[in-house]
């Protein structure tokens, strides 16, 4: 895949036809019914969609980890030494507050 670059412009979209305006609704069940699907993730396809991303990003591919349920993340995140750093700028504070403040 190609990367990206600076001279790549950004199409930026600012009115939908009315034929993607009638199609609102069925994305917006289809990303329902994902969000709250209870099925295991599929690693191998996630995993391949996070590294075809990051192959046309100007970011470096990131480790890749999965855990069984949230608590287990954040149980393992907060076992790493100076995890505030590891999570990168400012995330710990949101990470907190979204995660451990709704115990």
């Amino acid at each position: 895949m190609p990367r990206r670059t600076n001279d790549m412009r950004k199409h930026i979209i600012t009115e939908l036809s009315d034929e993607q305006e009638a199609m609102l609704p069925i994305y917006r069940d289809k990303w329902r019914s994902i969000q709250i699907s209870t099925e295991s993730i599929q690693q191998e396809k996630a995993t391949e969609v996070i590294k075809a991303a990051y192959a046309v990003s100007d970011y470096p591919e990131p480790e890749i980890l999965f855990y069984s349920s949230p608590m287990m993340a954040i149980e393992k995140i907060l076992t790493i030494e100076n995890f505030k750093m590891y999570l990168g700028r400012d995330i710990h504070r949101k990470f907190s507050k979204r995660l451990l403040d709704h115990e």
